[in-house]
């Protein structure tokens, strides 16, 4: 079945070793025909946590994304994530893992529709999980002065979420002063703090980060 075949996968790519060879078969293709055919939330969360396996380092986070990775997790979230807080959380590991890398940060502020998700993901009020990691994604591509920054600013919300969490608001939903929301807050500063940078000089706001 394709939840086998792509746990199967998800499991072999979690060995960083074995990625670039995963890729260099055909993973990404063979992961499309998989979410193609999925009828179910397990065989989509297991598309999208492959795909999140696979990205998280610079050298294999190009060849993923020029095989249609972040396409693939986009067209998951679509279909599935409405269904599934599992998918969501996948989706957003996903996200996250690409924006780890300087690449990667560039490709989620980019393409269409993936700061958008990862904002709806980062502001569900009902998946913890799926939270956590959108908001990483966020702060992490927040940090990129050549277009992540200016892309979080043209997304309605996204940086108000940034200042919320800097102003210690992410603990709200976590059960206030948790180590994730600390966590959160620092992410969050530092992520204004490079937006910050992206600015002219009398354009610039946080003085008191």
């Amino acid at each position: 079945t394709c939840r086998v075949a792509a746990g199967a996968l998800a499991n072999v790519a979690m060995a960083e070793p074995n990625q670039a060879q995963i890729l260099q078969g055909g993973a990404v293709e063979l992961l499309a025909m998989f979410a193609r055919d999925c009828v179910d939330p397990s065989s989509a969360r297991m598309v999208a946590g492959c795909v999140a396996n696979l990205c998280g380092h610079e050298r294999t986070e190009r060849s993923l994304h020029e095989c249609g990775g972040l396409a693939l997790v986009l067209r998951v979230a679509e279909q599935w994530v409405p269904k599934s807080k599992e998918v969501g959380t996948q989706v957003a590991r996903a996200l996250a893992n690409y924006a780890k890398c300087d690449g990667g940060k560039m490709r989620v502020a980019t393409h269409p529709g993936a700061l958008a998700l990862a904002l709806r993901l980062a502001s569900d009020p009902d998946d913890c999980a799926a939270r956590r990691h959108a908001r990483s994604a966020l702060c992490e591509v927040a940090t990129d002065l050549d277009v992540g920054a200016g892309a979080i600013r043209d997304v309605p919300g996204a940086a108000a979420l940034l200042r919320h969490l800097a102003d210690g608001g992410g603990g709200d939903d976590d059960g206030g002063g948790s180590d994730e929301g600390e966590r959160e807050r620092k992410m969050a500063r530092r992520a204004l703090r490079r937006m910050e940078k992206s600015l002219p000089p009398d354009h610039r706001y946080s003085d008191r980060l």
